[in-house]
């Protein structure tokens, strides 16, 4: 049984979790309604990328469009962390329904950076395209980040395996009782 500060904290933890799954799109929609679409804004906006100061409207919109697919994977890693902090809260942290979410949380975290590597290289392709033949660039890169976050996510998994372990024991001991 989880102690009750276990559970208010978990509460808490999903309220704000909650909240940012909900102003995190908002706050985006609110910033691309209100800059103005330059190479200058890009630029700031990925750092990672040489972006010309001259491109076509359709390279602006296609690197935003590319960004698509980092935050898919980010609201769904924000889904599923909201979930376990709910089972937390119910006092089911010793579940198979709890390893399973801190395992897909692990899953999220390294996803989050294949798509971000992959998302990246496109966007390089899709700002440098209007370069003359030779100055057109395609960057792959892992950063520091990066690394962090998918050792990260695999030491979730592990945690996940070895909760799995734990919550077996847990129910093998009830069988005794």
């Amino acid at each position: 049984m989880a102690s009750l500060q276990l559970r208010r904290v978990a509460h808490g933890l999903r309220a704000i979790t909650v909240l940012t799954m909900l102003l995190v799109p908002l706050a985006i929609v609110l910033w691309l309604i209100t800059q103005p679409l330059s190479g200058h804004m890009l630029q700031a906006v990925f750092p990672r990328i040489a972006v010309p100061a001259q491109l076509e409207l359709w390279q602006i919109w296609g690197a935003y469009a590319l960004s698509v697919g980092p935050l898919g994977v980010f609201l769904i890693m924000l889904w599923r962390l909201q979930v376990l902090l709910r089972v937390y809260a119910a006092g089911e942290a010793l579940s198979d329904r709890a390893v399973g979410l801190i395992r897909g949380l692990g899953n999220c975290l390294i996803a989050l950076v294949l798509v971000g590597v992959i998302t990246r290289a496109g966007q390089s392709v899709v700002l440098s395209w209007t370069n003359p033949p030779g100055e057109r660039a395609l960057a792959i890169g892992l950063g520091s980040q990066d690394i962090i976050l998918l050792l990260m996510g695999g030491l979730l998994v592990l945690i996940g395996s070895a909760l799995a372990d734990g919550v077996r024991a847990v129910e093998e001991n009830r069988g005794f009782i």
